[in-house]
């Protein structure tokens, strides 16, 4: 009788994740995400069931810890030398640069957005649940750092990142607006562009700083508050409350 190898391998945890890690990346080559099994992931892993359900309970699970490992905004968006705690221009135009960087690189990424753009089950929501929840704080401090200036930069935020996916996802299949974004000279331009976009963003930020800190010695040399804002720009109410 043929002895089940499975049965002879001992693995630490770290290994144990590693080894079925790399199976569910081979098996989304196969398969794709959606068809994986936990069978699957043992055979090719060489681990018995019992012994993945014991650790990770469910193939869900086990999909979700693979996703957080390749996820860029999860796995490596952040580091100690920026923080999440640090909300500035330099910060945001690397965040959304090294995500481009990193998506024309990570085969194992562009599969996984792939995968919940085209299916919707409980473990793509989950998926993409998370990765806003990881990152409420960013969000947050974002909004508070534009607030007032009629520029919304969540949305802008979510165009930028948007537009990084499709166009990175897309460029195998044709030009778009005349860009071949699948060339490196194309890829160059794209990275600069969205450098170029935060820093038209930023600048509207600066020049709203100064409007309100004019309007603010106007107000206090006693000039009329219609004329404030006529010259302005800024609402009745904001120069108020100056």
């Amino acid at each position: 009788m043929k002895e089940d190898k499975t049965q002879r391998i001992c693995r630490t945890r770290n290994e144990l994740k590693e080894a079925t890690l790399r199976a569910v990346s081979e098996l989304s080559k196969e398969k794709g995400f959606s068809r994986i099994t936990m069978v699957d992931i043992g055979e090719k892993a060489g681990i018995r069931v019992d012994v993945l359900k014991r650790n990770y309970t469910s193939v869900e699970k086990i999909l979700s810890l693979y996703a957080a490992s390749v996820d860029y905004w999860i796995s490596d968006l952040f580091t100690p030398k920026h923080p999440m705690a640090t909300i500035n221009e330099k910060v945001m135009t690397e965040v959304f640069t090294n995500l481009a960087n990193a998506l024309y690189n990570d085969s194992e990424m562009q599969k996984l957005l792939l995968w919940e753009l085209s299916e919707d089950n409980p473990t793509t929501r989950r998926l993409a649940a998370n990765r806003e929840l990881f990152y409420a704080d960013v969000f947050t401090r974002y909004n508070d750092l534009f607030k007032d200036t009629g520029l919304h930069i969540d949305i802008i935020s979510a165009l930028i990142n948007a537009g990084i996916y499709y166009l990175i996802l897309h460029r195998k299949r044709s030009t778009f607006w005349g860009v071949d974004f699948s060339k490196r000279p194309e890829r160059k331009r794209f990275i600069e562009a969205i450098g170029q976009v935060i820093t038209l963003v930023f600048n509207t930020l600066e020049q709203q700083k100064q409007t309100v800190e004019i309007a603010r010695k106007l107000k206090l040399k006693g000039v009329a508050l219609d004329v404030i804002v006529e010259c302005t720009g800024l609402s009745n109410e904001f120069v108020e409350q100056l």
